[in-house]
């Protein structure tokens, strides 16, 4: 739990991340740096030292977690910068529930990205789907948008998760 003052800022930041993700697809690193650093200052000012390392612990757990998805440019830099940084406002404790609410929310802006793309673009990811599932591989699909295909603000949809579970506490 923190006090109201530091619940605002990061509030601030995390709409802040959210509303650049949804605009420009991208996150500044002096964003994805400062959400980073205030989360691990709040955690070490209102919750002490082992809640510092429990915020460290949580942006390395995060880093590993999406450094695959990262890497086969299936995700941005910005998007993982960015749920690290919601991560280490949140600790290691609550990682779990705020992969699980990210997730949520990821799929929900993919819905929505869906159905905002054009009609071909749609059927080239329904074809992609069916190719997953049918376990044929995971299709080479860049994660920028293109031929009428809307690509998915990660970023914003971590950013939520992490707001929801900083309010609920």
């Amino acid at each position: 739990m923190y006090p109201l003052q530091s619940l605002a800022t990061a509030s601030g930041l995390l709409l802040l991340v959210a509303g650049w993700d949804i605009a420009r697809r991208r996150v500044p690193n002096w964003l994805n740096a400062v959400l980073i650093l205030t989360g691990l200052g709040a955690q070490a000012i209102f919750h002490g030292g082992w809640a510092l390392l429990g915020g460290f612990a949580a942006v390395v757990i995060t880093l590993v977690v999406l450094w695959l998805p990262w890497s086969t440019k299936r995700l941005g830099g910005g998007d993982v910068k960015a749920t690290m940084g919601a991560a280490a406002w949140l600790g290691v404790a609550s990682l779990f529930k705020f992969y699980l609410f990210a997730a949520i929310a990821v799929g929900v802006a993919s819905l929505i990205c869906l159905l905002g793309s054009a009609a071909p673009a749609r059927r080239e990811v329904v074809q992609n789907m069916r190719l997953v599932w049918l376990r044929v591989g995971l299709p080479s699909v860049s994660i920028a948008g293109g031929s009428g295909r809307l690509s998915v603000p990660f970023g914003a949809a971590a950013a939520a998760a992490a707001l929801l579970l900083l309010w609920w506490r």
